[in-house]
């Protein structure tokens, strides 16, 4: 098994404004306790950290997270696809295509694209300079019929270089799931996915811990 959750700690990287600054702070010990106790203060948002996603995120009379089955996000095959980026660098169709020869690819997997960015988690450039998926890229990822869609990236789409494909990627249906670490060491190509969101009423995403597990090394 390999833990695929990035770390939340105070100033950690956001996507900016609006979003606020993350805060992890020790409270005062409550009076009204006749011993020592302790507990914090979080201030987040719901794409604080290693997130999932749906399609409320861009139409507000879709269902919220909360109302996908905990049972579709236990053991979820998955399958993934390693294409080595650099910063700045976007993810092309044939790319994909190439790394998923020998994968079997059928409707409802979680699909999980490792470019080995989530080793930049704590540097200042790790949103800014985030690789992206060309809109082939995605189309073709989507053609897959995928349950789920991860990667070890901040951001899907480039500010500077806008694909547009979210839209359809939402339309879809898909889960989208991000940023992930650690995806480059996981041994194995095929295996299946936990990816439990907190339980938040109304909101498109909310944090999430996500794990991947595998029987053998011989996948």
């Amino acid at each position: 098994m390999m833990d695929l959750t990035g770390p939340i700690y105070p100033g950690m990287w956001t996507y900016g404004d609006p979003y606020p600054e993350v805060e992890v702070a020790l409270l005062p010990e409550p009076e009204w306790v006749p011993y020592p106790t302790y507990s914090w203060r979080l201030q987040l948002t719901a794409q604080t950290g290693t997130y999932l996603e749906n399609a409320r995120h861009m139409r507000l009379d879709a269902p919220p997270l909360e109302d996908v089955p905990v049972e579709e996000l236990v053991l979820r095959p998955a399958a993934i696809l390693r294409t080595p980026k650099a910063a700045g660098e976007r993810i092309e169709r044939r790319e994909l295509q190439s790394a998923a020869e020998g994968l079997e690819l059928r409707p409802g997997l979680a699909i999980l694209v490792a470019t080995g960015w989530g080793t930049r988690w704590e540097q200042p450039d790790f949103v800014a300079a985030s690789p992206y998926f060309s809109r082939d890229a995605m189309r073709w990822l989507l053609d897959l019929d995928p349950f789920l869609i991860g990667a070890d990236l901040p951001r899907f789409d480039s500010g500077t270089d806008p694909q547009l494909f979210f839209a359809e990627f939402f339309d879809r249906g898909v889960l989208l799931l991000a940023p992930l670490v650690s995806l480059e060491r996981v041994p194995v190509r095929q295996g299946r996915l936990i990816a439990l969101p907190i339980r938040v009423r109304e909101t498109a995403e909310a944090p999430c811990r996500a794990l991947f597990c595998w029987e053998d090394e011989d996948q």
